[in-house]
């Protein structure tokens, strides 16, 4: 990172890009944008990402089947079960083997559903918090929040944004 500058921003005038209006010296704030290095690097601080599976067979297996099934019943005792240990025995396991909780894990799954919905649908915050597992758009949001900086109206508007800017950059070239 070159000095004087912070995770997440970039000198545009170096880039090549003409600077925004609200610019200083060349150097802002980059945008969390959907499959982009801030994201990801925004994403990887959580651990494993939920694609990455462990080298347990039976954790594997769990770890697929929670990112395919991420509004189910997922209490600890259920994934337990799921895999044949004990609740406390399959947490201990469970974070030897990621490095993170089974909630932590299973809020980044859900997390990452809801990101991929709000980029890919219209959908309300409701629907889309409701059918990547939350209880509601406001756990939705709190989760949104303590990950990743930002709600997910605003990343919302956000991913838009930088859709418009990449379809009207296209159309120009």
């Amino acid at each position: 990172q070159p000095a004087g500058r912070q995770q997440g921003q970039r000198n545009c005038e170096q880039e090549g890009e003409t600077p925004p209006a609200n610019c200083d010296q060349g150097t802002h704030d980059t945008p969390i944008e959907p499959g982009g290095p801030v994201f990801l690097e925004r994403l990887r601080g959580w651990g494993p990402m939920p694609g990455e599976a462990t080298q347990h067979p039976d954790l594997r297996a769990l770890q697929v089947w929670i990112m395919e099934n991420p509004a189910e019943d997922l209490r600890n005792e259920v994934l337990a079960e799921r895999v044949a240990m004990s609740p406390r025995n399959f947490a201990r396991v469970f974070v030897r083997e990621t490095g993170v909780t089974p909630a932590r894990y299973l809020e980044q799954c859900r997390l990452e559903r809801a990101i991929r919905m709000i980029e890919d649908t219209s959908e309300p915050m409701e629907t889309l918090a409701r059918e990547s597992g939350f209880h509601s758009a406001e756990h939705l949001r709190r989760a949104s929040m303590r990950n990743l900086g930002i709600t997910p109206q605003a990343y919302r508007e956000r991913f838009q944004s930088a859709c418009h800017h990449e379809i009207s950059q296209r159309k120009e070239t």
